[in-house]
């Protein structure tokens, strides 16, 4: 089945028969942002294993009412960013060069898709050996103004800022508008990533209508993990 590339904060996600997102408040404040120190909890910052991953993804009933599970279209994330142009809007999915300071060291990883409609929605966590660093987060920040237009493997794709509460340690929440090609719609792709501890996680709702990527998934997608992975601790 064909994969067409999304973009989202400094790491890329993927559509399956589908296409990405972008923002409906030019005027947002910067999407990236930091905790206080007194969240989350200290046991959230511990490293996780697959199993462990894996127990903590949210129920399709966790991102809200009409969500099922995986379809036969999905989203997911890229890691082959050589094909973005310019090469320093990766950032916008995370995968700027401080994304390589903690590859190598993953410990566990774990993946869904869900279907609500013809909306998709995808959760990711990875949890590293180490704490994860706030560099991609601050490369993605910096290079959101420079990266409002760019594109991936020939798509065009227009990136702006969410309006989200923090999640996590940091957090980088973009709409990805991408442009329809092949005879695809066009695509939109809210996408909200952030890092607790050793653990790194992307939520994400993709729709062709720009009225209706469901943003409220991605914090109730946050929620339900960060609730789960506390009480794994």
């Amino acid at each position: 089945m064909p994969r067409h590339a999304l973009a989202v904060t400094a790491a890329a996600l993927v559509v399956a028969g589908c296409s990405p997102f972008a923002s409906d408040d030019p005027t947002s404040p910067p999407a990236t942002s930091a905790a206080s120190s007194s969240t989350p909890q200290d046991r959230l910052h511990q490293v996780y294993s697959r199993g462990e991953l894996e127990a903590a993804r949210p129920a399709p009933g966790d991102l809200g009412q009409g969500w099922g599970p995986r379809g036969d279209a999905t989203i997911g994330e890229i890691d082959d960013v050589e094909n973005v142009d310019p090469p320093e809007c990766a950032a916008m999915i995370l995968r700027g060069p401080a994304w390589d300071e903690v590859q190598g060291s993953i410990a566990g990883r774990t993946s869904e898709n869900y279907t609500k409609g013809d909306e998709l929605a995808f959760v990711e966590l990875r949890s590293f050996e180490q704490p994860f660093p706030p560099g991609p987060f601050d490369e993605a920040g910096a290079a959101l103004g420079g990266c409002a237009t760019w594109t991936y493997d020939g798509t065009d794709y227009e990136t702006t800022p969410l309006t989200m509460e923090t999640f996590g340690d940091r957090s980088f929440a973009v709409r990805h508008h991408i442009t329809g090609s092949s005879g695809r719609p066009d695509s939109f792709i809210d996408t909200l990533r952030f890092s607790v501890g050793h653990t790194y996680v992307v939520v994400a709702a993709s729709s062709s209508d720009p009225r209706t990527p469901d943003t409220e998934a991605l914090r109730r997608g946050a929620r339900s993990i960060l609730t789960s992975l506390e009480e794994t601790s």
